[in-house]
């Protein structure tokens, strides 16, 4: 599998289940996070949430390069840390 197939697979079984309809300029730090704490409990090691941390990294920054969004919020969210054993 590809990195397209990968990010989409991602984006569509995991983002936006979880965020919905929500306008990206309305979403949070606080609920990424929220979103990768919740995404841990149900089982996905850091490593894996780390990937779910570099699509909305990517989706934020060409937002506000492209004038949809004033900030990209995601300089304010805390990457996931990699346990010892998943390194």
């Amino acid at each position: 599998m590809n990195t397209f197939y990968t990010y989409r697979n991602v984006v569509e079984t995991h983002i936006i289940p979880y965020f919905g309809i929500q306008k990206i300029k309305n979403i949070t730090p606080f609920m990424v996070e929220t979103f990768y704490k919740k995404e841990r409990q149900n089982g996905f090691s850091c490593k894996t949430i780390s990937l779910f941390h570099i699509i909305p990294k990517m989706i934020f920054s060409d937002a506000k390069r492209w004038g949809i969004i004033q900030k990209d919020i995601m300089v304010d969210v805390s990457p996931p840390v990699l346990d010892k054993l998943e390194t």
